[in-house]
């Protein structure tokens, strides 16, 4: 064998689907355009080869974890339905980033400011506020430039193209975990440092603990944090939908909506009426018995304790999947009655272990309180 038919690997049992997008390979990631071919999956390939050692040679590879299939043609692009981006506004700050088709069929994506003309993303700021702050596809981490943490701040922006340095960006997205979650705050970006380099953190342990940068992190000098009512609140934004499209910082695409009706983000969901809705996201929700004998069983939300944070707010909603779907709880007051729990070995009751949690009681949420979230095909 020369190891001339290309091939493409699917988990065992898999059943392959006709067509499949492929980013072509490329020598360096800094030549990746972000284009996709779509090729035909052919039929099954019973002893496949592949290229191993150096020099390579064409070598046997079989697979216990893996079936192997022929990667046939190259499907034209002209194909396929073509979208353009366009924005479409909201109000007279805000608008609505969406790809649209040659028929008119829109997907949403996400929300542009247009006042600061940038793209945005819900966010929980370190004032507490729902705000729109900049869209950012990278990490940035504050650091210290010398041995007593008490130096002059950067900001480490994690890249994957160590040839042609990426675009410099104007800020960075730094995060703090506060009582009620995780929290982001904005730093404006200086000159650049090359890397690589020695930085210093406090540690858990409160000590100043020194580490250098990779080679493919691009460092750049947090000359000040930007102040937050530069960013829009999106309290003060009148909403055509209910539910707004955005992702998680550093993810590539939208993942999660936020419901403006009730406040919090939310994600696509099974619920227990049978239907798609988008379920909050909060704390944890878990099973146990209010009696000694583990014959009365309830649900309870908990949340880690966190020192200096017994009277902080909670996060609103939780929810639970059980064997018919999810259940979303709203969060009430915290308990302090004793729950019990069966030993997962001797199966003996006895008083649950509260470990580093606060406990809260739960009341169960309609399910038509929620967003009913549609996957359409027109």
């Amino acid at each position: 064998m020369a190891c001339t038919v290309p091939a493409i690997a699917l988990p065992v049992g898999t059943r392959p689907p006709k067509r499949l997008s492929l980013e072509p390979l490329v020598a360096n990631l800094c030549e990746r355009t972000g284009r996709y071919d779509v090729l035909e999956v052919g039929e099954r390939i019973e002893h496949p080869y592949r290229r191993m050692g150096f020099p390579a040679t064409c070598e046997p590879s079989p697979s216990s974890f893996a079936d192997v299939y022929r990667r046939d043609v190259v499907v034209p692009a002209a194909t396929f339905v073509s979208f353009e981006a366009v924005t479409e506004p909201v109000d007279e700050r805000l608008a609505m980033t969406a790809l649209r088709s040659q028929d008119g069929a829109r997907m949403p994506t996400g929300l542009y400011d247009r006042g600061r003309g940038e793209p945005c993303e819900p966010l929980e700021a370190i004032d507490g506020a729902m705000r729109c702050l900049p869209s950012l596809w990278s990490m940035a981490q504050t650091s210290s430039l010398d041995e007593s943490c008490r130096g002059s701040s950067v900001a480490i922006v994690t890249s994957f193209c160590s040839v042609d340095p990426p675009p410099i960006p104007r800020y960075g997205l730094v995060h703090d975990w506060t009582c009620t979650g995780m929290r982001y705050g904005v730093v404006e970006l200086g000159s650049s440092i090359p890397p690589p380099a020695m930085f210093y953190n406090v540690d858990g342990a409160g000590q100043c603990t020194g580490f250098t940068s990779f080679l493919d992190n691009s460092i750049y000098i947090a000359t000040r944090a930007v102040t937050m009512d530069l960013f829009l609140s999106l309290a003060d934004v009148r909403m055509v939908g209910r539910l707004t499209p955005f992702r998680r910082p550093f993810n590539a695409a939208p993942d999660r909506f936020f419901d403006h009706q009730l406040g919090v983000a939310c994600y696509p969901g099974p619920d227990r009426d049978g239907t798609t809705r988008c379920l909050p996201e909060g704390l944890r929700v878990e099973d146990a018995f209010s009696d000694a004998t583990c014959s009365m069983p309830v649900r309870f939300a908990t949340n880690i304790r966190i020192p200096d944070c017994r009277d902080a707010p909670v996060a609103p909603y939780a929810s639970f999947f059980g064997i018919d779907g999810a259940h979303v709880y709203r969060i009430g007051s915290e308990s302090h009655e004793t729950l019990y729990a069966r030993d997962l070995f001797s199966g003996v009751c006895g008083p649950r272990a509260y470990l580093n949690e606060i406990v809260f009681d739960v009341t169960e949420v309609a399910p038509s309180a929620l967003a009913l979230v549609e996957t359409v095909q027109d």
